[in-house]
């Protein structure tokens, strides 16, 4: 438990600093349940025997202080100090338990953000090593499952255990054998109870969790490939997995429900087996029927309490056992990727001081390698490549050459194990921020959002902060302007899921009008043409022809089409540059003698 406790702090992290508030909540109610249940007993003595309470000092004394002289009086004032007690003890458990979910949906909200914040600053080679569906599982369902499994029985489990340690004592003061009886007993219930479902209920959480993870994949594998589940009429194999994945978790959260309600039962049996065996033993040893009268409305007063309370506790230690799946998984990941936000905030930081950006200049790679963490062979190796402001160059090779791998190393997603990449005469990884805010990605498949074309182009930006005059100009730049007089509602119009309402091309054009709109010097293409028509493709390729001389374009095509205006052609086989020159050098005609449009650099 000590080792779960420690996690969840770390977990909880900031807010921490709430659970003082939250445990002077907790004694409140303890205190408010002690004063009503307590006054129970001489309630109950002064409406059996209203002379019980003449010879007792205590009571006598508190009544003159109060200028109470006739038994009625003090009927009425137990009667009214009992009632405000409980009314009091209602409206301040209803607080409690108001404030035990207030704090665990914000400590949701915040590790919601925290772990997505995680995932996106965590190194490019953690994604490729991730499945996506792991990801939303862990953001969505498994901080979902920390706050009600653990956060929320963790925190009702303090408060129950306060109001039960309250009550004993009470008990205790009233009838001490009794209170040590009942305490033991109760006691060996819960220990047996958590001792023997913990190992069960955690493996009933680790399979709904698992079990969920799996259908959140099975539901992204067949929406994100849509069409051709339709054509190749599949969508019965994956109803099937999410169906069977459906049922697993079903059972595994039908069979934990069942444990957490396993507490009450036994608690009920042996309450009621303690009060009727008590009074039973009182009774043969002699003591008056007053006296047990007082004492079992005490005892029965506090058993209301008690039952829930304790029902709680086992039900908060069935829930815990189950949750600690999630815990573990959490932590695992919150440990593992909280060092990547750290060197971040610690590169950005060094920004902060920085001087506007210098002009692109140049870029640089020297004797640059890297090799994937399962691969034998470097994925690319001894690259040099040198390009200058304004410059195109192309990037060529058969598939499995390098290509992306090394596109991936100019972006700075991957760090090559050797080997330098300079960015005006400085690495770029000792400031790795700045580098990024020079370039602008733009693959096969550009990323849309279901927006309107104007939120696509200025991605990741609010409303009021778009420029509509840059907008304007970059639509121009990028050959937009009759898409939009053509859409229904020009920029405003909503394009659909990935751009799902433009053509091939308008899409990619989206692509340069989004990079052209941030600014950024040096434009990436991976592929961009490769899926688009001749026609389609031509006039993409005009458009990134008119940004020649005016930015830095890096390319990776298949198409002689896409590469014949480039400055400079780098021709890749097996992670190595094996030829670089310009295009006539190094694709000649002798190699291609039929070349035409659609003709692909593959040998």
């Amino acid at each position: 438990m000590l080792s779960f406790l420690k996690k969840v702090f770390l977990l909880v992290g900031e807010d921490k600093r709430k659970l003082p508030f939250l445990l002077f909540l907790f004694l409140s109610s303890s205190l408010l349940d002690i004063i009503g249940v307590g006054l129970i007993g001489p309630f109950v003595m002064l409406i059996a025997n209203p002379e019980s309470l003449d010879n007792v000092a205590a009571w006598q004394s508190f009544t003159h202080f109060l200028g109470i002289e006739q038994r009625s009086e003090s009927l009425l004032f137990l009667s009214g100090v009992i009632l405000v007690a409980f009314y009091l003890k209602a409206c301040v458990a209803y607080n409690v338990e108001k404030a035990i979910f207030k704090f665990s949906q914000n400590t949701q909200r915040r590790l919601i953000k925290t772990f997505l914040d995680i995932y996106l600053h965590a190194p490019y080679e953690f994604h490729l090593k991730r499945n996506s569906a792991d990801i939303q599982n862990v953001v969505s369902t498994h901080t979902d499952s920390f706050a009600k499994l653990s956060l929320i029985p963790l925190l009702r489990l303090i408060s129950n255990l306060t109001i039960v340690a309250a009550l004993l004592i009470l008990l205790a003061v009233t009838h001490f054998a009794a209170t040590v009886t009942i305490g033991v007993i109760l006691g060996a219930v819960l220990l047996f109870y958590h001792k023997g479902i913990k190992r069960i209920a955690y493996r009933y959480g680790k399979e709904a969790a698992e079990a969920k993870g799996n259908w959140i994949r099975e539901i992204n594998h067949c929406l994100h490939g849509f069409k051709e589940v339709k054509v190749l009429a599949c969508e019965d194999h994956f109803l099937e997995e999410v169906d069977h994945n459906a049922k697993v978790h079903a059972k595994a959260m039908a069979s934990a429900k069942a444990l957490e309600v396993m507490p009450r039962y036994l608690l009920e049996s042996v309450l009621v087996t303690f009060v009727v065996g008590f009074s039973g033993i009182v009774l043969l040893w002699g003591s008056t029927p007053e006296n047990i009268l007082a004492t079992l409305s005490i005892f029965g007063a506090a058993a209301i309490r008690l039952l829930p309370a304790t029902n709680q506790i086992g039900t908060s230690l069935s829930n815990i056992s189950q949750s600690k799946f999630y815990v573990d998984y959490l932590t695992d990941d919150f440990k593992l990727l909280n060092k990547y936000t750290a060197e971040l905030s610690a590169r950005a930081s060094l920004r902060e001081g920085h001087q506007a950006q210098q002009p692109f200049k140049t870029l640089q790679l020297e004797q640059v390698a890297f090799t994937y963490p399962t691969a034998m062979t470097p994925a690319v190796a001894n690259i040099n490549v040198h390009v200058s402001a304004g410059q195109s160059i192309a990037i060529v090779g058969q598939s499995g050459a390098g290509k992306t791998t090394l596109v991936d190393i100019i972006l700075g997603l991957l760090t090559p194990q050797t080997g330098t990449i300079y960015c005006n005469g400085k690495a770029i990884h000792d400031d790795i921020v700045n580098w990024r805010q020079r370039c602008a990605y733009i693959p096969q498949n550009i990323s849309l959002i279901d927006n309107t074309l104007r939120h696509n182009i200025a991605l990741g930006m609010k409303s009021e902060d778009i420029d509509d005059v840059k907008i304007a100009q970059v639509l121009a730049a990028a050959q937009l302007e009759r898409l939009v007089a053509e859409l229904p509602e020009g920029l405003n119009t909503i394009i659909g899921e990935q751009g799902v309402r433009l053509s091939g091309g308008q899409r990619q054009r989206v692509g340069i009008a989004r990079a052209l709109y941030y600014g950024r010097d040096v434009l990436i293409m991976d592929e961009a043409t490769s899926a688009l028509d001749n026609e389609t493709e031509k006039e993409v390729i005009k458009s990134i022809d008119s940004l020649k001389g005016t930015y830095t374009v890096i390319v990776i095509a298949h198409r002689l089409s896409t590469i014949e205006h480039c400055d400079k052609v780098y021709r890749l086989d097996k992670g190595q540059i094996i030829q670089s020159g310009s295009f006539q050098e190094v694709i000649s005609d002798s190699t291609h003698p039929k070349r035409n449009d659609s003709k692909t650099i593959e040998k």
